[in-house]
């Protein structure tokens, strides 16, 4: 046995200014490691985000792992169209379709890994069954659909049971936390045993007028403190002892593999905590 897999971060889309989306894309790229995509249908949940267009779009100005959360009635529909696009991983959830199995076999048809998606009030046991089938189980710690929500601590023990069942049986699957990830819960949800965090963070970093407006300097300083905490402390922390030292299964064509560069990512968030970087308006705040 050996360490955890590595953190990997994944900065939400809906946290970009969709008017600059290949700008703030090619900012953030060298500071993470997945995009998340939050795909939305009006039904399965309250709100519409985006789709395959905006998906396609984005896909030449990147080599990022695309990371599709599919919030819809019917996920498993458009799987052959979501690879054309380019997305590397699908996550459906298990609240949609209670045998997940047909769905996963046709994720791997079109070359795409497959994960499984748990809301907060669902237990573990809905997808500990099929966790065999997948290379992802993302972990939902708010209600999915809206932006801005507060982490739900509750959720905690259903990481800790999902990385205890992987490990117990030797699977290579990463565990994925997506809500209301802030400096304050970062460490906790990676210590439960997430590897893969969903985040606004970098983002905000990224588009540092837009946070100043909405959340004021200290959402701005949130941003940089989650940031930080993830590069400074969570990497460099003493790793989880796991079966997923062994060989993992390919998770992305070489085309989408792009290792972690943390020493780019480094120097922008040292340039960002410094406080002579700032620009004079902000720093004047």
């Amino acid at each position: 046995m050996g360490a955890m897999s590595k953190l990997r971060i994944a900065p939400s889309l809906l946290a970009a200014d969709f008017a600059r989306l290949e700008e703030q894309i090619r900012e953030v790229e060298p500071m993470v490691d997945w995009l998340h995509l939050d795909v939305m249908d009006g039904h399965f949940v309250p709100n519409i985000s985006f789709g395959i267009p905006v998906i396609e779009s984005i896909r030449p100005v990147t080599r990022l792992y695309f990371d599709c959360h599919l919030m819809t009635t019917n996920p498993a529909e458009f799987l052959p169209e979501l690879a054309e696009a380019g997305v590397d991983l699908v996550t459906m959830h298990i609240e949609a379709m209670p045998d997940p199995t047909l769905a996963a076999k046709r994720a791997r048809e079109n070359d795409l890994a497959f994960g499984l998606v748990c809301n907060p009030a669902t237990p573990f046991s809905a997808i500990s069954p099929f966790l065999e089938l997948c290379d992802v189980a993302l972990i939902m710690s708010v209600e999915p659909g809206f932006g801005g929500q507060s982490f739900i601590p509750e959720v905690l023990p259903k990481v800790e049971a999902a990385r205890e069942w992987v490990e117990e049986r030797g699977l290579p699957t990463d565990i994925e936390i997506d809500g209301g990830i802030t400096s304050g819960n970062a460490r906790l949800a990676y210590e439960a045993g997430a590897n893969v965090i969903v985040t606004a963070c970098p983002f905000c970093l990224v588009n540092m007028e837009d946070a100043i407006k909405v959340a004021g300097l200290e959402g701005k300083m949130e941003a940089i403190d989650l940031c930080e905490l993830i590069e400074r402390h969570l990497i460099t922390a003493t790793p989880m002892v796991t079966a997923n030292s062994r060989k993992r299964r390919p998770m992305m064509p070489p085309r989408n593999r792009m290792g972690m560069n943390t020493a780019a990512r480094e120097s922008v968030i040292e340039t960002m905590v410094n406080p002579t970087s700032l620009e004079p308006s902000v720093a004047a705040l």
